[in-house]
Order: C-alpha cells, then sequence, then structure tokens
C-alpha cells in the first residue's frame, strides 16, 4: 500500500525545487489567508474590542506637564570674587552634571516633603487599598522568603523607608531631559492628575533654582568665616612683627647706611696714619692707632649686625602687612556677596495644566490592538493549515491510502440521527442522495463478474458517518428491487437506537444464541423498507460472538434469504470487531471524515487490516461540507467517482 500524501492545490504544501529543497508556495499561503478571512477578521475584531476595554475603561489616565528651565554661564558678578561665587562654564560635563541634579534624590526629596506627597496615595503604595492579587502576590513572597526586612523597624525607620519608597516612585514619575545643542532642560512629570503634574513639575524647578542659590550662599558665608578668621590672625601676625620692629630700633643704637660707611671711612684713615706712623718709627702712636682701629672694626660689625636684623624685621612685618591688606580686601568683598547670591538657571516656562491625558494614547493602542489581532488571526490561520492532516478530496485520500475512494458523501441538513431517513425519502434528488447512488454504482462495479453482497461499513474512529452512509444504501438498494438486511454489528453502542424507534429487545445475540431465528429477530421500520437485525446488550464478548461458529451459520442463512446485506461495525481502532466480521463479507468499505479525521488514524487503521491480510474494498469521503470545499477552491463531483476494478 502506498502512504505518499498528496498535497492539493489550495494548501500550504513544500513544492520541490531543483535543488529538492522546501519553498514557499505563496498562491497557497495567499488561498489560504482568504479563506481564513473570517477567522482573522474575527481576530482583529476582538483585539480591537479588548485595546478599546483597555484604553477606554482600564487604563488610567496619565497627564504629563513639563516646565523649561535655561542654564545661565558665566555671570558676571557685582563683586569680582569667581572662586567662590562664578558661574558655571556650560561645557558638557557641566550640562550632564546639571541633569542629574535635576533628578537627585536629594531634590526629589525636597520636593516630597514640600508637597507632603508621603501622603498621596500615588506615590505612597501602603495608603493604597489592598487589592486581591497584591494580597495574593504578597502571600506569595512571604512564602518565599522575600516579604522584606526580618528585623522589625523602629518609628523613625519606618517613617525614612516610606519617604525613600515615595522618592523612588516621584522619580520613575519625572523626566528630565536636555535640549540637543542648549543649556536648556525640560522637566516633564507625569502623574494622574494634570495639576498635579504641573505642580510637580513647577516645585522641581523652582527648588533647583533655589538650591543653586542656597549652595552659593553657604559657599559665601564659609568664605567669610575662614577670611575673617584668617584675617584676625593675620593681623596679630602684623602687630607682633611691627612691635618687634620698634622695639628692636629702641633698644640699638642707630643704625643707617651712612653711619656705617662713615665708620669705613675712619677705619681706612686709621690706616692711612698707622702706616704714616709706621715710617716714622713712633712705636707709641702706633699702638695707641691699632688701638682705635680695633674699636671702629668692632663698631662698624656690630652696625652690620643689627643693621640686618632690622632689616629682616621690617620685611617680614612688610610682608605680613601686604598679606593681611590682601585678605582684609577679600574679606570685605566676600562680605559684600551675602545676600546677592544670583542662580546659574532660570525658568523659561512655567508647567502648564494639562487639558487631555496624555496616556493611554487611545488611537495608537486602537491601532496597534488591530494589527495584533491582524497578525494572531493570519498566524492562526496558517499555523492551523500547517498543521492540518486532514482530507479535503479524493485524490488528496487516494494518494495517501493507495486505495480508490468510491463515493463522496456530503452532510446531510439534518438535526438529528432521525431525520436521516425522512430527508432520504423526501429528498431523492438532492445531492446527499445521489452521491449514494453514485457509492451503490462504484460498490456494484468494483467486482464486475461478482458483485459484492455482503458489505461491511467500517471507519477508524467514532462518528465519521458509516452508520448514516450503511442506512442510506441499504435503502438505495432498495429502490433496485432487491430484498435487503442491515445488521447492526456495533453491539457495544447500538447506534441504531439513535435512528429508529420501537427497536425490539431481541436482536443478533438471541439469533446467535439460538433463541431466536432470523426470521422472528428481523424488524421493519417506517421510512425505511429494509429489514432490520439490530444489536442488543450482552454480558457475552462481542469478538467471541463474531467469531462463532454460530455467526458464521447465519451469514449463510442470510446470504440465502437477502440479494444484499450490509453490516455497520464498530471503529476499527476502538475494537477488533470490524476485523472479526470481515472474515464473512465480500467487500470492506471504509468511511473517512472529510477535513477532520487525520492521516495517522487512516494509516493505523488500514495497516491493521493489513495485518490481518484483509484488503478494504474501497473508500468514502463523508460528510463532505459543500460551502466549504468551496472555500478550498473545490467542487464536489456531481458524477460517479473513479472506482478500483
Amino acid at each position: 500500500m502506498q502512504y505518499s500524501r498528496h498535497i492539493s492545490a489550495g494548501s500550504i504544501s513544500p513544492a520541490r525545487s531543483q535543488s529538492d529543497g522546501d519553498v514557499i508556495d505563496l498562491g497557497g499561503l495567499a488561498s489560504t489567508i482568504w479563506r481564513g478571512k473570517w477567522v482573522i477578521c474575527a481576530a482583529t475584531a476582538i483585539a480591537i474590542l479588548l485595546g478599546g476595554y483597555y484604553a477606554y475603561v482600564l487604563a488610567t489616565p496619565i497627564f504629563r506637564s513639563t516646565a523649561v528651565v535655561i542654564l545661565e554661564t558665566n555671570q558676571e558678578q557685582i563683586i569680582d570674587l569667581q572662586s567662590v561665587v562664578g558661574g558655571l562654564s556650560g561645557d558638557t560635563s557641566e550640562v550632564n552634571s546639571e541633569v542629574e541634579v535635576l533628578r537627585a534624590r536629594g531634590l526629589m526629596g525636597e520636593v516630597v516633603d514640600r508637597l507632603d506627597l508621603t501622603q498621596d496615595p500615588e506615590f505612597n503604595r501602603a495608603l493604597r487599598p489592598v487589592t486581591l492579587w497584591a494580597r495574593t502576590k504578597g502571600l506569595v513572597k512571604s512564602g518565599l522568603g522575600l516579604g522584606g526586612p526580618t528585623f522589625e523597624l523602629t518609628p523613625q525607620e519606618q517613617t525614612q523607608q516610606t519617604r525613600d519608597a515615595v522618592i523612588s516612585t516621584l522619580l520613575h514619575a519625572v523626566t528630565v531631559r536636555n535640549v540637543p545643542l542648549s543649556l536648556v532642560f525640560q522637566v516633564t512629570v507625569e502623574t494622574e492628575n494634570p495639576r498635579k503634574s504641573a505642580r510637580i513639575a513647577d516645585t522641581i524647578v523652582e527648588l533647583y533654582i533655589l538650591n543653586q542659590v542656597e549652595v552659593k550662599f553657604e559657599t559665601t558665608r564659609q568664605a567669610t568665616l575662614w577670611l575673617g578668621t584668617r584675617v584676625s590672625e593675620l593681623q596679630a601676625r602684623l602687630e607682633s612683627a611691627e612691635a618687634d620692629v620698634s622695639t628692636f630700633r629702641g633698644s640699638t643704637e642707630l643704625v643707617s647706611v651712612g653711619g656705617m660707611q662713615a665708620l669705613e671711612r675712619q677705619i681706612k684713615d686709621v690706616r692711612d696714619r698707622i702706616s704714616t706712623a709706621s715710617a716714622s718709627g713712633t712705636d707709641r702712636q702706633v699702638q695707641s692707632l691699632r688701638a682705635a682701629e680695633r674699636d671702629l672694626k668692632q663698631a662698624l660689625d656690630r652696625q652690620s649686625e643689627d643693621l640686618i636684623t632690622l632689616q629682616q624685621l621690617t620685611r617680614e612685618a612688610e610682608a605680613t602687612r601686604v598679606l593681611y591688606e590682601y585678605f582684609l580686601t577679600r574679606f570685605n568683598e566676600t562680605s559684600a556677596q551675602q545676600g546677592i547670591q544670583q542662580a546659574d538657571s532660570r525658568i523659561l516656562s512655567d508647567a502648564v495644566v494639562p487639558l487631555f491625558a496624555s496616556e493611554p494614547r487611545k488611537p495608537l493602542i486602537l491601532a496597534m490592538s488591530g494589527v495584533l489581532g491582524l497578525m494572531l488571526g493570519t498566524g492562526f490561520v496558517v499555523l492551523r493549515e500547517m498543521g492540518h492532516n486532514g482530507f479535503r478530496t479524493a485524490q488528496d485520500l487516494e494518494a495517501f491510502a493507495g486505495y480508490a475512494v468510491l463515493g463522496q458523501v456530503p452532510v446531510m441538513p439534518v438535526t438529528g440521527r432521525r431525520d436521516v431517513l425522512r430527508y432520504l425519502s423526501d429528498k431523492p434528488t438532492s445531492a446527499a442522495v445521489e452521491a449514494i447512488r453514485n457509492l451503490r454504482t462504484s460498490i456494484m462495479l468494483s467486482n464486475v463478474d461478482t458483485p459484492p453482497q455482503v458489505i461491511l461499513f467500517t471507519s477508524s474512529v467514532p462518528g465519521e458517518g458509516k452508520t448514516t452512509n450503511a442506512l442510506a444504501l441499504a435503502q438505495n438498494l432498495l429502490g433496485l428491487g432487491k430484498r435487503v438486511l442491515l445488521i447492526e454489528g456495533d453491539i457495544r453502542r447500538r447506534t441504531l437506537h439513535a435512528y429508529f424507534t420501537a427497536l425490539p429487545d431481541y436482536g443478533i445475540v438471541s439469533v446467535l444464541n439460538g433463541q431466536k431465528s432470523l426470521a422472528e429477530a428481523v424488524f421493519q421500520s417506517e421510512h425505511f423498507g429494509a429489514d432490520i437485525l439490530a444489536g442488543e446488550a450482552t454480558t457475552t464478548s462481542a469478538a467471541d460472538l463474531f467469531a462463532s461458529e454460530s455467526f458464521r451459520t447465519l451469514m449463510t442463512e442470510a446470504r440465502g434469504a437477502y440479494d444484499a446485506i450490509i453490516i455497520d461495525t464498530p471503529p476499527v481502532l476502538v475494537v477488533p470487531d470490524a476485523r472479526i466480521i470481515a472474515e464473512q463479507v465480500d467487500a470492506i468499505i471504509f468511511s473517512v471524515q472529510w477535513d477532520k479525521t487525520n492521516e495517522t488514524q487512516v494509516e493505523e487503521a488500514l495497516r491493521v487490516f493489513h495485518t490481518s491480510g484483509q484488503r478494504v474494498t474501497g473508500l468514502v469521503l463523508s460528510q463532505i461540507n459543500p460551502k466549504g470545499m468551496k472555500r478550498y477552491g473545490y467542487e464536489l463531483p456531481q458524477t460517479a467517482p473513479y472506482y478500483q476494478s
């Protein structure tokens, strides 16, 4: 038997290329998408409805407000003390630094304190009503040991923890942006209240500018304190140095450069006189002159040392005076700066109370929902088609199973099984009845020399239409003037009770047990001219009953009494009854439900027959939906299908 699936043109199928690789059939893909257009439209509509429900009902409106501030660099000060109160230069690093300053937790903490945001449920989650989801999440965290600190917090720590949490929430609501190639900063705040958003944005820039002034003021104050201390120290040192100079001057003889020069001249004159006296030979005079020279030299040395000391003390005093005057000048300048500091920034525009919510962006949500629904719907349709392995045409089924399809029976437009027989009688020219005629012809021609007398109907699993096909064929054979017997071989489920009313309690089991004869056990119903040998409840194994000699005897008797015997058997993959009964029949008709029974089920059912050495006569593609076939680009044939001789 051939197990090769024929892929029809209306499905997504791998097409063989010259390299024997798989390529996507774009035509088949487009056809699949078109067939699933209503599913795609429904998915898109549902997605848009869900998106609209979220945007207009569930989502909390968010209002955005922006305050704008500019950084003013290199401001001129009233008094030039650049090292203390100089402005910013405005380079990239300083601009980036100011962005971080605007987002600093310290500044946000001041905003929280000024606006009392710890009492706002939007920022303090502890003030929000406890939802079922929050309670469940808390229990899960507690169970996993993630519920928080294991130690008890003091009231001060709890207050600080709450404040820190509010600051973190506020930071998530604040966005600071530097306008490219400028010194302009945009401070944007998003909250659930439009006035609150504007108030927080204005407060942030106000405190930011005030903070700049306070920093300068504090810097100036600290500089003034330090300079005041330094001036006092220098003043004391200057007074001490000047006192040392005065004291030294008072304790020494008048010392001057001119006086020292006069002493040097005197010493030279004495030396000249010593030379003259030495030449004249007057020793006493020479000694006297030498004593005078020594005295003059001692006086000169003493005055030189005193002059050096005086000059050193004078220089120290002057140096102290210069330093004192410098710091005194700076002290006066810094003192004059106190109270007149200017911020490095100014507000360009205050935050405006927004009239409309910035989020949710309803048109965008609806558009994205539509696109998502379109994608999901298309994906579902394509994946469903790719995962589909049912049979939609007789060619598909024949190519896979290796058997001829003897009939293609459309689904009958009835509401219940009891209406099937009435429909077959009342609608003799309907498509379903015509399909049964084609099936009858194909079965009779499946063996021209010896047309089958005993015909078995089965399927892979329940619900594939085999019982309906068996009933319809039996009624159709009656139109040829044949004596027909319908045997219910599925005595476990006894499906015929759903088609007929007033079926007797006895049936095939009573015949096999010898309690009834075949003629006594058969039953005839209104709208159905064939004899019916119904199933009946029994504790005996159905497989044992059909494998018994009594069943073979029954089939021999039935062959003699009827022109056609049709047996409705259980599905092959459920119980072995069909294979056992098949030993006594002339033809095995295997029903396959259109677009539902999958390849695995058909393959396994046929394999079971082959294992038993039995060959299926042909297949029936049943319960076909004509509209569904048209969607897939097929038409239900109006003539007898191909048959295998």
